[in-house]
């Protein structure tokens, strides 16, 4: 056989055998689901409920969708728990088939489906229709749920959504102390019984009051930390505290500052009360409040970052030296890079010294530094000494003087040429 005619017959071939496959295809979704699959709901899109009307025995639970946030708008009016919402909506997606059965003479109080049932669910779409369907008690068998359709039409669906639909309403209620975009934040003030903790600025650039410069990283942190803290259990607004342990303000950026108050360890949890809630929150997560200056400041004197930082210069008493990085480390002129790189370590190794009482001003200037990253330059000048071998130091950019060790000097001295 020639190669042309085999390569005919292979083609033949697949040609029939796509079209067998497009001939075996279910006539119909419901075909896929099993010939007497009965279709519960049809939520085609992520974005395609609008609203969700739980009715339950005792209460009536709705949600309401305002463009891209889920508000609790009954029994009480509050921000919804988005990822409760979410799990809400991939219960429900999850029953959009289920099997018929008959009750066989049974009453439907019998599987939860009696008057009232178990929950009634109805749901506006994004287009104005509405769907709904009535969850009854799960099944004796298998991992399923009793349902009741419009139609009266009985099915066994997958899983057990009612479990988290019949909850309290209060399962439903935004759980977070604080709501904010962390880019808006300009301050985070914490007055504790060990003191103050003030941070201002933004983006990379952040100082703390009495202190020097906030390393970015763990301003970040603190902030996001903020913002995941949630209440463990809601106690609404009744009992205000009077005398709080610890009181965090976040200031933002063209908004009103958010702030919550912490007050006495009860055997539930530490009570917080917040802007729109009170509630209690686990001991643990309330550790990040009580940092203080030497958690969030910039242990280097220069906040320097050798895998980071492009350039570094120095001035002591009338002399100058340099450093630049490079694609294989650090480069001083004259002296060996391994020589440079060292240099540039010890100067990653001047630390701050933290104290509770602010030093002196500078009266002098003894040595200027910079640091050169992305093209912004950051600059500290180290002036007198001050006893107890330290010297008085502040950055340029701002905050408040600082201390350094007068034995870490050395490290700015020119290194030696060959």
């Amino acid at each position: 056989m020639q190669d042309s005619q085999l390569r005919g017959l292979i083609g033949l071939s697949l040609v029939v055998v796509i079209l067998v496959g497009l001939l075996s295809l279910p006539d119909d979704q419901e075909s896929a689901h099993g010939d007497d699959a009965t279709q519960v709901l049809n939520l085609p899109g992520i974005s395609a409920v609008v609203e969700i009307k739980l009715v339950r025995p005792d209460d009536t639970v709705k949600l309401s969708l305002d463009e891209s946030e889920w508000t609790v708008v009954s029994p009480y009016h509050a921000a919804a728990d988005q990822a409760v919402v979410d799990r809400v909506l991939d219960g429900l997606r999850e029953i959009a088939w289920g099997a018929p059965f008959e009750a066989d003479g049974n009453e439907l109080s019998d599987f939860g489906l009696g008057d009232p049932p178990a929950v009634q669910v109805t749901l506006k779409m994004a287009d104005g229709t509405e769907q709904s369907v009535t969850l009854g008690t799960p099944s004796p068998v298998g991992w399923q749920t009793y349902v009741q359709l419009p139609s009266n039409e009985l099915a066994v669906v997958p899983g057990r959504p009612g479990d988290l639909l019949a909850d309290s309403a209060e399962t439903f209620r935004d759980r977070r102390l604080l709501r904010f975009s962390p880019g808006d934040v300009r301050g985070v003030r914490i007055v504790g019984t060990q003191g103050v903790l003030s941070v201002q600025g933004q983006g990379t650039h952040w100082f703390i009051e009495g202190y020097t410069r906030a390393e970015a990283d763990l301003v970040d942190d603190l902030v996001l930390g903020l913002l995941d803290l949630r209440f463990d259990r809601n106690l609404g607004l009744d009992n205000k505290l009077v005398e709080p342990r610890y009181r965090v303000t976040v200031s933002l950026e063209g908004a009103v500052p958010q702030e919550f108050l912490v007050g006495d360890t009860t055997p539930m949890g530490v009570i917080v009360q917040g802007p729109s809630a009170s509630g209690v929150v686990f001991p643990e997560s309330l550790a990040l409040i009580t940092q203080g200056p030497v958690d969030l400041g910039t242990a280097n004197v220069l906040g320097l970052r050798p895998e980071r930082d492009d350039r570094i210069e120095v001035e002591l008493e009338g002399t100058s030296w340099s450093a630049n990085r490079t694609d294989t480390g650090w480069s001083i002129d004259g002296v060996p890079d391994g020589v440079a790189l060292q240099k540039v370590l010890a100067l990653s190794e001047l630390q701050i010294v933290y104290q509770r009482e602010q030093a002196p001003e500078l009266t002098e200037v003894l040595a200027t530094l910079r640091v050169v990253r992305n093209g912004q330059t950051r600059a500290v000048q180290i002036g007198q000494t001050i006893g107890d071998e330290l010297h008085t130091a502040i950055d340029v950019d701002g905050g408040a003087p600082f201390r350094v060790r007068a034995t870490q000097l050395t490290a700015l001295q020119p290194p030696a040429t060959q």
